[in-house]
């Protein structure tokens, strides 16, 4: 958990390695500024909980399940690589009502454990739920997690 202002992550895993019992959190971000660079997040169900505040997250590795990018953050989300692990769910967000912006996705790349793999960019956790994906790319079939690690 982070629970601190104008905090940096950098060049660090963070894994729930509990797989897929449930919700298991990798991180949970209560603070406001967390910047997160070159780090890889880890999971399946609710992998990242951005729960408030403004987040940055740069070059990250997210790998997750079901509902796996969720909270009611804002939060920049720029060249990071996004896998999703079985069906399911990128996102559930819970932006407030009075906040203009949720999750925002930009450059970002999203793969599948296999071509068989199915999944939904997003489902709304709160009435106002916002999430934007600018410039995505979609990965190749045969795309494997030893691949998305590199």
């Amino acid at each position: 958990m982070i629970d601190a202002d104008d905090f940096t992550v950098e060049n660090i895993t963070l894994e729930n390695s509990a797989g897929p019992v449930g919700q298991a959190l990798a991180v949970r971000v209560d603070g406001d500024r967390v910047a997160f660079r070159n780090c890889r997040l880890l999971g399946w169900q609710d992998t990242i909980l951005l729960n408030r505040g403004r987040q940055y997250l740069e070059n990250c590795a997210i790998a997750g399940h079901v509902d796996f990018i969720f909270g009611g953050a804002t939060a920049w989300f720029e060249k990071c690589r996004i896998h999703c692990l079985r069906d399911g769910y990128i996102t559930a967000a819970s932006t407030p009502d009075d906040q203009p912006f949720g999750f925002v996705f930009s450059q970002c790349s999203i793969t599948g454990e296999s071509p068989e793999v199915k999944t939904y960019l997003g489902r709304p956790w709160r009435p106002f739920a916002s999430v934007i994906f600018l410039n995505a790319e979609k990965s190749v079939p045969g795309y494997s997690f030893t691949d998305f690690l590199k």
